[in-house]
């Protein structure tokens, strides 16, 4: 026992030098993954609000002005590049600000602009696992744009009526984004350095930024379904949080239909009693950007999975390893300072 000690640092020290070859291995599959899946949600998201205009809401995007209907295809193709800039950000964010970023974007999605994240110039050091996302903020600037007409739609049904001044109330388009984040395969990111000699914490690293990609499509969602909403194609009626709800809890708020298209999400929501008499169920559809519709719909999104994931399952074994250690590691040291302190009556 009395040499368990430096072989057990010895074998810690190997440890930590194969999980730092992983964590170079690991950002590099990172890069050619989230680049590939940041190009393919921003084609898929403006997709998705083509099929909502022309398949879903044909009758209410063609009561749009031909100006009106450029400027919600401009704001659609802005959202777009503002979703592709955001998942590659991510790569780059300290791990501590998308903690930060995800708890604000639970609080407050579906009213917010993601603003870029500002750099820690330190980066992001401790063990705690990184829960990440966006910052977002609100842009109150609005244009008034006046209606092409501003009917009732008698096709929605009672209770889902379009806002006959909706279009008169939408916001501003976002600006678009000129450029994307400087990623090199080779430079590892602060965060992601200050890690890289524990494969527990690198494999942290990697989880926030996967949670940080799923809000990111989850927010950008919402963001496009109120643009659509601000335009009068989706109904006023159900408010907007009920589909957040829905999304995010799976909460039974009817019958969810299959829908025909990807990452949209099409529900049935129970009518309720009004004025004596029982509304019939109304069909709903609205934008939901899903990680494995994207994956599915985009060839290069799925041959760049395999890799990534062999990196995550080696990581993975490499943590069984290290634990071990650390806890053989520990039971030798108890044992040493027992031995050292003990003396006979």
């Amino acid at each position: 026992m009395a040499n368990a000690l430096p072989r057990l640092e010895q074998e810690l020290a190997k440890v930590r030098e194969r999980a730092a070859v992983l964590a170079q291995q690991l950002y590099g599959a990172d890069v050619a993954y989230f680049k590939a899946l940041a190009a393919a949600a921003r084609q898929q998201l403006v997709l998705a609000g083509y099929h909502v205009c022309t398949q879903k809401y044909p009758k209410a995007f063609l009561k749009l002005s031909l100006a009106q209907r450029q400027r919600l295809q401009q704001d659609l193709r802005h959202l777009g590049q503002q979703l592709e800039w955001q998942v590659l950000t991510n790569l780059v964010a300290p791990t501590t600000e998308l903690e930060d970023q995800l708890r604000s974007l639970l609080q407050s999605l579906g009213t917010a602009e993601v603003q870029p994240p500002q750099r820690d110039s330190t980066g992001a050091e401790g063990d705690r696992e990184a829960t990440p996302d966006l910052k977002p903020e609100f842009n109150p600037d609005l244009k008034p744009d006046a209606p092409a007409d501003s009917k009732p739609d008698p096709d929605m049904g009672p209770g889902l009526e379009r806002d006959p001044g909706a279009m008169a109330d939408r916001p501003e388009p976002d600006a678009p984004l000129t450029g994307a984040p400087d990623l090199s395969p080779e430079e590892l990111p602060p965060a992601l350095v200050a890690r890289s000699g524990n494969p527990i914490q690198i494999l942290g690293w990697q989880r926030s930024l996967e949670k940080a990609a799923l809000a990111s499509l989850h927010s950008f969602s919402q963001r496009a379904n109120q643009r659509l909403r601000a335009a009068g194609i989706l109904p006023r009626k159900p408010p907007l949080a009920l589909l957040e709800m829905a999304d995010k809890h799976d909460l039974d708020l009817g019958a969810e239909v299959a829908s025909s298209s990807p990452n949209l999400l099409d529900l049935l929501l129970d009518g309720d009693e009004g004025e004596g008499r029982d509304r019939p169920p109304q069909r709903l559809t609205a934008i939901h950007l899903r990680l494995a519709e994207i994956e599915l719909a985009d060839a290069s999104v799925v041959a760049r999975r395999p890799p990534l994931q062999q990196t995550v399952d080696a990581l993975s074994s490499l943590c069984a390893q290290y634990e071990k250690l650390r806890q053989q590691y520990a039971i030798a040291q108890a044992e040493a300072a027992w031995r050292s302190s003990w003396f006979e009556d």
